[in-house]
């Protein structure tokens, strides 16, 4: 009897088959294995880590895990060296396992950061107990009118009724360009170049990854519930919005023009619903 966690040279070929389809690259057997392979470590750090316990996370974790292993795969294990291909399944599990565990850190990382800048605001420097309801993580900006302006255009974006390839768009854009691109050139050329392959739901996930490390700007409850309606509804060519690869909406202008098009047109909606005084980038 195999190690049910082990990974097989089968599964290695087809997942390796599914990613070379020129017409349509899939990655069902990708996600299959990392999640059966990552998600004992998930469920026992989620359960066991201070940090983590009792918050929820496992979901997240384990398509945060899937968004990384599509993006990465490919570049940093498969396809690594040139003109060879790494299909060792021993050695591919020993890399997903590693991926899963600093994936684990980065979150801990992250909370922990925020926990402690929460108690420490609650608290107060004098050492008096203050309202957490109405507290808000100080900008890492020295502009916090700008930051204000950003997470307004935001909140203008979501709550537009615009197809929901074109708000994500428009919302990976944004989170790119804070995050360190050096031009909304450059933003545009890495979510057509690196993330066009990804479904819907996939880039969702990254743009929620990317964005909790900024502080000062998060998608509410309320917002990302939304996004997930808007993901849910059935697409007119079969199943959901969520479930269709991101490629498949661009124009026949191209991938980059595409987004760069789509970018405008919802930032022309956003200076209109404030009056033209709204973030602009």
């Amino acid at each position: 009897m195999r190690d049910t966690d082990a990974i097989t040279g089968l599964e290695i070929e087809k997942i390796l088959t599914e990613l070379e389809d020129e017409s349509s690259p899939r990655y069902d057997t990708l996600c299959e294995v990392v999640c059966r392979t990552t998600a004992p470590l998930i469920r026992n750090r989620c359960r066991t880590s201070a940090v983590l316990r009792g918050r929820g996370l496992e979901g997240d974790l384990l398509n945060e895990i899937c968004c990384r292993a599509i993006v990465k795969s490919a570049i940093y294990f498969f396809y690594r060296e040139e003109g060879k291909v790494n299909d060792d399944p021993a050695a591919f599990r020993k890399w997903l396992l590693a991926l899963a565990r600093n994936l684990i850190s980065d979150y801990e990382q992250s909370i922990g950061k925020k926990d402690a800048k929460k108690a420490t605001a609650v608290r107060g420097e004098d050492g008096e107990e203050t309202d957490p309801v109405d507290l808000i993580p100080a900008p890492e900006t020295d502009n916090s009118e700008e930051t204000e302006r950003i997470r307004a255009a935001i909140a203008i974006v979501l709550a537009d009724d615009s197809q929901i390839y074109k708000t994500l768009t428009w919302l990976a854009l944004t989170v790119l360009m804070l995050t360190g691109a050096e031009s909304r050139i450059e933003a545009s050329r890495e979510l057509a170049d690196k993330y066009s392959d990804l479904t819907l739901y996939q880039l969702f996930g990254v743009i929620r990854r990317e964005s909790e490390r900024i502080p000062w700007l998060r998608l509410t409850q309320r917002q990302c519930r939304h996004i997930k309606e808007l993901l849910d509804r059935e697409d007119p060519g079969g199943g959901t919005y969520g479930d269709a690869v991101y490629s498949a909406f661009f124009m026949k202008k191209g991938a980059r023009a595409t987004v760069s098009d789509w970018f405008n047109r919802i930032s022309a909606k956003v200076r209109r619903a404030d009056g033209g005084s709204g973030w602009n980038i």
